[in-house]
């Protein structure tokens, strides 16, 4: 609804900017927080200063919570010619609420800097952890910072584990990073534990295994995507192992994904398909994904697609000047 009345504020309506701030106000009486993006798309560096200034009457009241300055960041990079923390620094000097917020993301951005330095991704490290089976986020990460030499030390160790729970601990760390020892012990634990398994296991091994283009991945991931109920959890497979022919399965996928949560993960998976192998054939499923999803988190890559592939239909063509996401292109 902020999306809808940001159109209006731009076609004129300034009844449509009055209700955006009268609703926004309302954040500091308990109401569910929203209306920050409308503020910034409207008003800018001056919607950020407003949001600070409200946050931070929020941060006075409840000091548990906290702000870690993601907002600020992205409208930075958008924005290289405003200095956004100065912006901010000369504003809390007169709004005391300000100062609040500003003070939280810099005590939040302290910590995590304090974090990371902490945090050495050494071979030791990452298999104490596995071992002790806990702190499974802080694997997770770990396969952005090993080194090659601790990668394959780690797989070595990987290939001897039999412990189904710290098998999936290893995954998380391959599905970051790629497995040194080729893709066959990957598929041959998929086959081993069972494509219809549901767990974490399968669902990190797939993840290691995407990262390989062989034939071998493309029949087995073909075999599967056949059967729609469950097949959408090999769609990572076919990121790099695609081929022309498959319009048929993603539908029958899309069909069988009844849940929006299961619509969104299929339509991710889906996107990133067809963004690294253009294909005409993309239409259907992703009119399908379009016409079936109830929130606008993906029309811009479904739109993008479509277009680039030459066969966005009239029908969402004109659909679009109605929409409240403003599309680039």
């Amino acid at each position: 609804m902020f999306g809808i009345a940001v159109c209006c504020v731009k076609e004129g309506n300034e009844a449509a900017r009055k209700i955006i701030y009268k609703r926004f106000e309302k954040n500091l009486r308990g109401y569910d927080y929203r209306g920050n993006n409308a503020l910034i798309e409207l008003n800018g560096m001056d919607g950020i200063l407003r949001i600070a200034s409200t946050i931070g009457q929020i941060l006075k009241r409840d000091p548990e919570d906290w702000e870690d300055g993601s907002r600020e960041d992205y409208f930075q990079w958008e924005h290289p010619e405003i200095d956004v923390y100065k912006t901010l620094r000369k504003a809390a000097g007169k709004d005391p609420y300000i100062k609040i917020y500003l003070d939280s993301i810099r005590a939040i951005k302290r910590l995590r800097a304090k974090q990371v330095a902490h945090v050495k991704y050494t071979y030791a490290y990452i298999k104490e952890l596995i071992d002790v089976g806990k702190q499974k986020l802080v694997i997770s990460r770990a396969g952005r910072y090993v080194s090659d030499d601790e990668v394959h030390r780690l797989a070595i160790d990987f290939m001897k584990e039999q412990d189904t729970a710290k098998q999936e601990l290893y995954m998380r760390v391959f599905a970051r990073c790629q497995f040194p020892l080729g893709y066959k012990p990957l598929l041959q634990l998929m086959r081993a534990k069972g494509t219809d398994d549901h767990g974490q296991l399968a669902f990190f091994t797939i993840q290691a295994l995407a990262q390989f283009r062989n034939k071998e991945i493309r029949i087995f991931a073909e075999e599967q995507i056949l059967r729609p109920r469950n097949g959408r959890k090999f769609l990572p497979l076919l990121v790099k192992n695609y081929k022309e022919g498959e319009e048929k399965q993603f539908c029958n996928i899309i069909h069988f994904a009844s849940k929006q949560d299961d619509l969104h993960n299929v339509a991710v998976d889906i996107i990133e398909i067809y963004k690294a192998n253009p294909a005409k054939e993309c239409r259907k499923p992703l009119e399908a994904i379009y016409d079936r999803l109830v929130y606008s988190l993906h029309r811009e890559d479904l739109v993008k697609i479509l277009s680039d592939n030459k066969v966005l239909s009239k029908k969402i063509k004109d659909e679009i000047a109605y929409d409240c996401f403003t599309y680039d292109n």
